[in-house]
């Protein structure tokens, strides 16, 4: 099969719809907030660049107590130590009541925290509850998108917040470059791993991390692998995620994943982003399910696939945000959450370039697991 012929069986493959058990509908715009950008606690350090969102499970929902909720800046430890951050928020209340942020630094494996321009931050998920000796704590998974000009690999670390290590995954090759100047395989420049969703529906907790654009041995096709393991280790899995369409406007070659959200079992949320002539962002949610999607560890290049004819991810259009009243769902969009069936939405500001930091709301609607 030459690399045309296999670009064009990827297209038409990513292309192919099929009929679903119920219609996913698109969600329904509720508004727009503002999150703080002042600190509490300890730590007073800045609050741009929020590339993710998590929220903590509410464990008494018999009280009333604030939601709670994580935030991510993707700043390379710039502006501060690689960290996350704690928001309590009264989601309840018109407006709604946000305390500051809360910051912890981020651990490597060997418990240091993380230098500039080492790692580079980009998505995380909540895991599970710990107990030990009358405290409690969370245990977070989050990943590190990468950067080759500088020589950071990618990186997906689990870690329990009261404890000072972390644990950091071993990846698949395919993921990693084979050469500091001149990689013939891995992430692309900054196009690592973007998002992760863990998909809990069905008993076994399972991590889906994809990468922003094409790897580099998979350049020209379109389609991001999403790397899929157990939390245990078990069972490792690559999926094929094609990009697009793009939206009205903007340039295809942009496209890129933005953030990934379960929804369901083997359902999903995912948010891709893509620019416009003048520099804006423009975003679409799809919905999409990896029910028969093919294994793509065995193959090294997805442009020269040779005999293999893999199937990929399946995807519908649930939004587009440029459609959105007043420009309102334009912007850099990066991180992606639910909590009560409403669809958060956090912007990632550049260093306050576009403004304060937003998040929007919306309210989820059809059935999104079938």
């Amino acid at each position: 099969m030459t690399r045309q012929t296999a670009i064009a069986a990827l297209t038409l493959s990513a292309l192919s719809v099929h009929a679903y058990a119920a219609d996913p509908a698109p969600p329904r715009y509720r508004g727009t907030v503002m999150l703080p950008t002042h600190s509490e606690g300890f730590h007073d350090w800045p609050s741009d660049e929020l590339s993710a969102i998590e929220f903590v499970p509410n464990r008494f929902p018999a009280l009333n107590t604030p939601a709670v909720f994580f935030v991510l800046p993707d700043d390379r430890s710039k502006q501060a130590p690689a960290r996350i951050g704690t928001i309590e928020a009264r989601l309840d209340r018109s407006p709604i009541e946000f305390s500051g942020i809360r910051w912890t630094a981020l651990r490597d494996e060997k418990g240091r925290v993380f230098e500039k321009n080492t790692v580079d931050p980009e998505a995380v998920r909540f895991v599970s509850f710990n107990q030990t000796n009358g405290s409690s704590s969370q245990t977070i998974l989050w990943t590190s998108e990468g950067y080759g000009k500088g020589g950071v690999q990618p990186a997906i670390y689990s870690w329990q917040m009261d404890r000072d290590t972390s644990t950091k995954w071993r990846l698949p090759e395919a993921f990693l470059h084979d050469d500091d100047e001149n990689p013939t395989r891995g992430i692309r420049h900054n196009n690592g791993f973007e998002g992760l969703a863990i998909d809990g529906w069905q008993g076994t907790q399972r991590a889906y991390a994809p990468v922003e654009r094409p790897l580099i041995q998979d350049t020209g096709t379109g389609v991001c692998r999403v790397l899929s393991r157990n939390l245990d280790g078990t069972n490792p899995y690559q999926y094929g995620y094609p990009l697009g369409p793009a939206p009205d406007g903007t340039d295809p070659d942009s496209l890129a994943v933005a953030e990934m959200l379960c929804v369901g079992p083997k359902r999903f949320l995912m948010l891709e982003n893509a620019e416009l002539p003048d520099g804006e962002t423009a975003a679409c949610i799809f919905w999409c399910s990896t029910d028969g999607a093919s294994d793509l560890t065995g193959i090294e290049s997805l442009a020269e696939p040779g005999d293999a004819e893999p199937h990929f991810i399946e995807k519908k259009l649930l939004l587009d945000l440029s459609t959105l009243p007043n420009g309102e769902g334009l912007g850099n969009f990066e991180g992606m959450a639910i909590r009560d069936n409403t669809l958060y939405l956090v912007e990632d500001n550049e260093h306050g370039k576009s403004g304060p930091t937003r998040m929007l709301m919306f309210t989820l609607r059809g059935d999104l697991q079938h």
